[in-house]
């Protein structure tokens, strides 16, 4: 005989009850109903490229808030000017905390993304690079 009225509680919650997942490029961050401080992690590895390789970046930077934190991992020898200029500039409009880490060689386009963050982290035989800033176009 089954007691319609009698009330189950449901078992301890997995993470993948209600929860929903948010695509950050080749990075899947899981974001719980129940979080109350979501952090992100972005890697910055490798030369910086083209300014629409960063949308997910500069996507996650503006629509942060106050509450968030966002990690920035950073090895790079630089690159693109113009994209670590977009991405400084998200920054700066970012309520998030952001929390540049030193994981390698953070030289160049990278240095500047690095001192843009709230609170930095420093690795041993990390390294760093600073240049005059050279650009422009050729004809």
């Amino acid at each position: 005989m089954i007691n319609r009225n009698k009330q189950t509680r449901k078992p301890n919650r997995s993470f993948d009850d209600d929860d929903f997942v948010m695509d950050f490029g080749r990075q899947s961050i899981r974001q719980s109903f129940y979080c109350q401080n979501l952090e992100l992690v972005f890697y910055i590895y490798g030369d910086i490229g083209e300014v629409d390789q960063y949308i997910d970046l500069i996507h996650a930077l503006d629509t942060a808030s106050e509450d968030q934190i966002i990690h920035l991992r950073i090895a790079t020898c630089g690159g693109y000017v113009d994209s670590a200029v977009a991405i400084l500039n998200s920054i700066a409009r970012s309520k998030a905390t952001i929390v540049t880490h030193a994981d390698s060689n953070v030289q160049s386009a990278g240095t500047l993304i690095f001192l843009a963050g709230n609170q930095f982290k420093l690795y041993p035989h990390s390294n760093f690079m600073f240049h005059h800033c050279s650009s422009g176009a050729l004809s």
